[in-house]
């Protein structure tokens, strides 16, 4: 294969870094378009070409990684009206759309990673799930609580940390007993949690335990390489379905146990996952075999 490997968002994002590192040690050519909240690259690009010029500098790009910014600006930036990310990865992904550049999930459904979505598909591709409402209601959340009065709740678009719902009802705005935004409501699933990444027709599977609800909230949580799958091995196949079915080649699914059966439960799927701390984890393993997917020949 010639031409560059075209790594794309911002650049303070650690999961890029990581990618570029194992760049670095296959001996792959890199090709960078990095923007923050300080700087952009001047770039030219123009659509249905391979070839991108950013500072001066021309590139033939031959596959590619793309993640959305989300660390330039956290509060939502703003220049000229209109937001950046978005813009830069627009572009980024326009490049990488072309037929004869490698890249992961190309031909992914317009509707993936729609958080309720992602349920029915993992129901019917036979995955356990969560006992999950999404309502605004006062009385139809009370009533889920009366039966789980343990349960969390999440942003129905996902994006953000997983809560208990009681405290989150307490501090909810009502106007006539309802919120201005639907609550996505889940019965309290228990530790181990599993991260498994899709990696083309790989998977690299994570254990995690924590004291805390949410794994990332806690500097103290454990986190391993799963080299010996036979504990999931029988939930492999409705993974392999759901991707599949939502036409993706790289993804991290997030499942997690439901105490009273010790059931591994479905609770999402993500197309663009943060994995720097994975990666960090296997020692290099992950990022390896997403380069080693994109770069063969």
């Amino acid at each position: 294969m010639r031409g560059h490997f075209f790594l794309a968002g911002g650049r303070s994002d650690p999961s890029l870094a990581a990618l570029r590192e194992a760049c670095i040690r296959a001996e792959v050519p890199v090709a960078q378009l990095l923007h923050d909240h300080d700087a952009e690259p001047a770039v030219l690009f123009r659509p249905g070409s391979r070839e991108i010029e950013a500072d001066g500098q021309q590139f033939i790009v031959s596959a590619g990684f793309c993640r959305y910014d989300v660390f330039s600006s956290p509060n939502g930036e703003i220049t000229a009206g209109l937001p950046k990310s978005p813009a830069w990865f627009a572009l980024a992904t326009g490049l990488l759309a072309l037929p004869e550049v490698r890249s992961f999930n190309s031909g992914q459904l317009a509707d993936a990673g729609n958080k309720p979505g992602d349920l029915a598909i993992a129901i019917a591709a036979g995955l356990q799930v969560p006992e999950t409402v999404l309502s605004n209601s006062r009385a139809h959340i009370e009533a889920f609580l009366g039966r789980y009065p343990d349960a969390v709740a999440k942003p129905v678009a996902g994006g953000g940390y997983c809560h208990d719902a009681a405290k989150s009802l307490e501090a909810a705005d009502w106007q006539d007993e309802r919120t201005a935004l639907p609550a996505f409501l889940q019965e309290r699933l228990s530790y181990p949690e599993y991260r498994i990444y899709r990696i083309g027709t790989e998977f690299l599977a994570f254990k995690l335990e924590s004291r805390f609800l949410d794994y990332r909230v806690d500097p103290a949580s454990r986190m391993v390489v799963l080299d010996d799958i036979g504990s999931i091995r029988p939930l492999m196949n409705g993974l392999s379905k759901v991707s599949d079915m939502l036409r993706m080649d790289f993804c991290a699914f997030d499942l997690k146990t439901r105490a009273r059966d010790g059931e591994v439960c479905f609770l999402e799927v993500n197309s663009g996952p943060m994995f720097a701390a994975h990666d960090a984890v296997s020692r290099g393993r992950l990022t390896d075999m997403m380069v080693r997917h994109l770069w063969r020949s």
